[in-house]
């Protein structure tokens, strides 16, 4: 495993052709310092410092070059670089005549070294990676370059033969950021801070890998992540995969502070035919006030992220979040989560971890509205006070006795029938009916209403000639 970047200082002098490097730590001292040099044919020196004393200057003795150009020593994974440019000696030598007299070799074992090594350079727009395998064990390597607009190459390196080192290079580099190399399902990581390069040439220089990338297929949805390996995430920083009884989960260590670390999905999402995107989470941590956690989209032909959630760190048990991701409908956008642990620690506060699980994008459902209809009748009666028409009275009856009905009609629409209706008679009395109809509101009929009542008595036919008595 490589140290932490250290501070160094140095300089190189090239003079009768005889090349030399003089390095110092500035701030503390450093164990196991990965070091190349590397000229116009290649690489000279591939080694490590064993320990450099703060204060204490060291010199790398290449010795005479053969051919004359640039000469650069990189060390901590590309964070120090010394560049010489050399004139070759009148008697030059193939190779150099001079082995490192401060570096130590440390014959490489399983217990002593890891499994692959190496470090990265980015310079004038090339970014180039070594890498070394320590064991003869290990053949064949996956390894993904990201960049700050997402993976730039993810593509294996094969055939590989111990202690033999073998270079990745990335050519037209202009734009400037981060580039980690993770090989080895996160076995090495390799940084390197490229600064923007403006090329002299007219035409816009491409990036163009020497290895061919696989390029990423964006993920149509649903997105269902249970970590049961960390094959489609890509850490930095203090982001490690672990396991339980329960499962695979992604923890990022916080105890190291002055760190941004970062877990990005291997690949865009795709949220083009999405209705109602959402993102939900199983989160729980152990962090501080000064720590946050955040959520960061990058929409595709954009350069920079976008946070849609954040939050404070703090203690706390496992808990569901939800992240409504609508205002990224019809695009694809690469997904990460970003753990800030950069602030120092407040007195009698502790940082120790924030873990990841159970992460899912869906569209949601919407709900279903249902719309009862209204009737509309085609017409509403009007309620109208019937009162039955009176059954004309007969004149000049003398009845022995008083109709007197026995049923109280009610009013109906009906077909009336014909009620024959006597002349000359002289009724003594009218017929009262012994109850008032009480109005109703009724459709009316077009005729007469007929009322059923009891048969009226046989009129008596008395003559024209008889007098009322």
């Amino acid at each position: 495993m490589m140290a932490a970047p250290a501070r160094l200082t140095g300089y190189g002098e090239c003079s009768a052709g005889t090349l030399t490097f003089y390095i110092t730590a500035t701030e503390r001292d450093y164990a196991n310092v990965v070091y190349g040099v590397f000229g116009p044919t290649g690489t000279i020196i591939l080694d490590h410092f064993d320990m450099l004393l703060s204060g204490q200057m060291v010199s790398v003795q290449v010795g005479s070059v053969a051919t004359a150009g640039l000469y650069t020593l990189a060390a901590d994974a590309g964070e120090f670089v010394i560049s010489v440019d050399c004139v070759a000696t009148v008697e030059p030598t193939v190779a150099p005549t001079v082995t490192p007299t401060v570096v130590e070799i440390i014959p490489t074992s399983p217990v002593a070294s890891p499994a692959i090594s190496g470090y990265g350079v980015c310079l004038d727009g090339v970014l180039t990676y070594y890498i070394t395998a320590a064991y003869a064990e290990v053949q064949t390597i996956h390894y993904d370059v990201v960049g700050p607009h997402g993976i730039v190459a993810s593509d294996q390196l094969t055939g590989l033969v111990t202690d033999q080192t073998v270079r990745v290079e990335f050519t037209g580099i202009v734009v400037a950021g981060i580039y980690t190399l993770f090989a080895s399902d996160g076995l090495l990581e390799v940084s390197v801070d490229c600064p923007a390069f403006i090329p002299q040439a007219t035409a816009t220089p491409t990036l163009v890998p020497s290895v061919t990338p696989l390029a990423p297929t964006a993920v149509l949805l649903p997105v269902l992540e249970q970590f049961a390996d960390s094959g489609r995430w890509l850490p930095s920083g203090g982001w490690r995969f672990e396991t339980d009884a329960q499962g695979g989960y992604w923890i990022a260590d916080t105890t190291f502070r002055a760190q941004v670390s970062s877990l990005q999905f291997y690949a865009p999402i795709d949220l083009t035919a999405a209705g109602v995107p959402r993102l939900t989470f199983g989160a729980q941590g152990a962090l501080s006030s000064v720590d946050r956690v955040a959520l960061d989209l990058l929409p595709e032909g954009q350069v920079e992220w976008q946070t849609v959630f954040e939050m404070a760190g703090e203690g706390s048990e496992w808990t569901q979040y939800e992240i409504d991701l609508s205002a990224y409908v019809g695009q694809r956008v690469w997904l990460r989560f970003r753990i800030d642990a950069s602030a120092i620690l407040p007195l009698n506060e502790a940082s120790e971890y924030f873990r990841l699980d159970a992460l899912e994008i869906s569209v949601a459902t919407p709900p279903i509205l249902t719309i009862t209809p209204t009737l509309t009748p085609t017409q509403t009666p009007t309620a109208e006070a019937v009162i039955p028409a009176p059954t004309a009275t007969p004149t000049n009856l003398a009845p022995t006795s008083t109709a007197t009905p026995t049923q109280t009609p009610t009013a109906e629409a009906m077909i009336p029938a014909p009620t024959a209706t006597p002349t000359n008679l002289a009724p003594t009395s009218t017929p009262t009916p012994t109850q008032t109809p009480t109005a109703e509101a009724v459709i009316p009929a077009p005729t007469a209403t007929s009322i059923d009542v009891s048969p009226l008595p046989t009129p008596i036919d008395v003559g024209n000639s008889v007098s009322g008595n």
